[in-house]
């Protein structure tokens, strides 16, 4: 290390050149370098909701979740599905694979399976 201190110290248009390119590449880099305030990002879950007034919760797990869960078990990109019934309405998580071909054509997937269910 020392040895590069010197060599440097003696040949100092080299060690000035060498500075300079630093700097360049360095004022190259800052504009080169992509900054956002609000970043994209996507999500690998799909929330599907469904209201049925004046239901209990066994009802909406009986009428809604457990036939809308038996839809969506064939959908290809599906990881998991969660569902919790309330008073009146039933929510649904679907989590995707990471893996999977575009979060609007699987979404799109999904509602058309929802969609297909007729009782």
């Amino acid at each position: 290390m020392k040895q590069i201190l010197t060599w440097s110290a003696r040949h100092t248009v080299f060690a000035n050149l060498l500075m300079v390119i630093m700097l360049i590449i360095g004022v190259i880099a800052v504009f080169q370098i992509r900054s956002e305030l609000l970043p994209q990002f996507a999500l690998d879950q799909v929330s599907v909701k469904v209201e049925w007034e004046g239901a209990s919760p066994a009802e909406v797990e009986e009428g809604v979740c457990i036939k809308i869960e038996e839809a969506l078990t064939g959908v290809e990109g599906v990881n998991k599905i969660t569902s919790i019934a309330y008073e009146g309405r039933c929510e649904i998580a679907v989590e995707l694979h990471t893996w999977t071909k575009s979060s609007r054509d699987l979404m799109e997937d999904i509602r058309s399976e929802i969609d297909r269910i007729r009782t």
